[in-house]
């Protein structure tokens, strides 16, 4: 469900409504100047006197038919009220509409290549490498993952103010495998912690979250975006954010038979003010 916006809609009312209609008529041609809303998006419309204003209602547009809104009387505090011929009917901003622009909602936080990974000293992942392609000589970063066993890459960042500390995270990798591969599926892990001051170093991941990808040799990958990611520990803004990925390679539903490799992971968090450092 989503707010919707129009420039400049204003228009007026065609005829009469008492307090308890919730169609609205404007005049002949004035409807195409406002949204036309399905799946449950709305717009806000304020209702006000044709000349002096005096009193306001805003009302919630849930469908319109060409010049005939359907609404909801009487939002945000306002009162449903009788109104005239050529009253007018605008998509304004008001204060609810503006505080709920801070509801942001989900946003990229960030894109972290190969090379702002780390490989860990116990199971890690080959060092950062990278290839040339053949013709055009494209550089690619990535750190390889084995088939065998499950190997290991770490990064971590500062919690920026403004995200929902409640909501976690959410990931996408983007990755390439190696030549020769007969099979093609791929489990990416990814886990993560939080650890602020006075916390202990050696503390516990959140539970790891798995995203299964096919590739293909030679091709660019970019996984779904993968269920929530709960950090162990709790965090606040200027925490350190820490980590931790992997190829799930010892999972049934990894049959990727050579190398994968990684060249970025992207997360997403739920944000709902100005984000800041």
């Amino acid at each position: 469900m989503a707010r919707l916006w129009a420039d400049n809609a204003k228009a007026t009312l065609a005829s009469s409504i008492n307090d308890v209609a919730t169609t609205i008529t404007l005049k002949t041609g004035e409807g195409a100047k406002f949204p036309s809303p399905s799946g449950g998006d709305y717009f806000d419309i304020t209702l006000t006197q044709g000349g002096v204003e005096s009193s306001w209602e805003i009302a919630r547009c849930t469908a319109r038919s060409g010049d005939v809104l359907t609404v909801d009387r009487g939002q945000y505090g306002t009162t449903a009220t009788a109104w005239t011929a050529d009253d007018k009917v605008e998509l304004r901003a008001h204060a609810a509409a503006i505080g709920g622009l801070a509801q942001l909602g989900k946003s990229l936080l960030g894109v972290w290549p190969a090379a702002a990974m780390k490989p860990a000293t116990t199971s890690g992942s080959a060092a950062l490498a990278y290839d040339e392609s053949t013709t055009n000589k494209v550089m690619t970063g990535h750190l390889a993952f084995d088939a065998a066993s499950m190997e290991y890459a770490q990064f971590s960042f500062k919690a920026p103010n403004g995200l929902d500390e409640s909501a976690g995270f959410t990931a996408v990798f983007e990755w390439i495998e190696a030549a020769s591969a007969t099979t093609h599926d791929c489990v990416w892990n990814i886990e993560i912690q939080a650890q602020g001051d006075g916390d202990t170093v050696d503390s516990a991941w959140g539970t790891a979250v798995n995203v299964t990808d096919t590739g293909a040799s030679g091709i660019r990958q970019f996984t779904a975006e993968t269920a929530v990611i709960t950090p162990g520990g709790t965090w606040t803004a200027g925490d350190d954010i820490i980590v931790r990925v992997s190829r799930k390679a010892t999972d049934a539903a990894d049959t990727l038979n050579v190398d994968a490799k990684l060249v970025s992971v992207t997360l997403y968090a739920t944000q709902v003010s100005a984000l800041e450092a």
